[in-house]
């Protein structure tokens, strides 16, 4: 029998990394979910189908920009930039650490890479982008365009309900199998199944573990054989941050 503990690099469900950093792909967003009012969150689904095509457009038009560093001790970053489009102004997605970083993370091709025995292994499938990163390119198109009318609230419902994780395809297969052939259970997941935004690792350079922008990479992974003997010890407050968690300005304590 096995116990596997640690850091396995990877988020596993969507509720497993904040909701602004999951993945939307295309093909997610033309499966209208049945039983979905046509409220905000329907017309936003439906936006984002309709422009994909100006939204890859732009994606394929970004260049990466030199910043030099502050200090002398500083490192040199890069900026990634996207041009305006329909009497917008120009988005800026992201700071990266290398120029390669800036142009090929946000990339709307399909990306594999090839394993040590030379197969060809799933990183991304195309046309799938990052919440935050759609959200940024609002700034493109014009004010009057609908996309600027829709609330943060708005595109959280939509990353709750077709959102899936940003990590690499062949990863998570790999993590079917170890659940599903191998018969092991992610023993978080299992004993506390309500939980949400419960992670493990934060940007600590951003300080983002503050607002608890982060991500659930640990593992306690347990044969099924052993999971008998497994008891849920205290109980966890599933859900979202506290509102008992904020300070008198509203920012929320880690």
């Amino acid at each position: 029998s096995v116990v596997l503990v640690g850091d396995l690099n990877l988020i596993r469900r969507p509720q497993d990394v904040r909701w602004i950093d999951r993945h939307l792909s295309l093909d997610e967003l033309r499966c209208q979910i049945n039983g979905v009012e046509i409220d905000a969150v329907e017309k936003l689904r439906a936006w984002l189908v309709e422009t994909w095509e100006d939204l890859t457009r732009l994606l394929q038009q970004r260049r990466a920009v030199c910043v030099p560093p502050r200090r002398p001790q500083g490192r040199t970053t890069w900026r990634c930039e996207c041009p305006a489009l329909l009497g917008g102004t120009p988005v800026v997605l992201g700071h990266f650490l290398s120029e390669e970083d800036a142009l090929s993370f946000l990339d709307p091709d399909a990306q594999t890479v090839q394993s040590a025995d030379g197969h060809s292994l799933m990183v991304r499938r195309a046309d799938s982008l990052q919440v935050r990163y759609l959200m940024a390119l609002r700034s493109a198109f014009s004010t009057s365009s609908p996309v600027n009318s829709w609330s943060e609230g708005t595109w959280q419902k939509l990353s709750d309900l077709y959102g899936s994780s940003r990590s690499a395809v062949a990863m998570l297969d790999w993590m079917r199998l170890v659940l599903d052939e191998d018969g092991m259970v992610d023993a978080f997941a299992d004993c506390h199944p309500q939980a949400s935004e419960r992670f493990t690792v934060w940007d600590q350079y951003l300080n983002e573990r503050f607002s608890n922008i982060g991500a659930r990479v640990d593992y306690t992974v347990v044969d099924r054989s052993l999971w008998k003997y497994v008891r849920t010890g205290a109980g966890l407050a599933c859900g979202s941050r506290l509102p008992a968690n904020r300070d008198v300005e509203g920012r929320d304590f880690p």
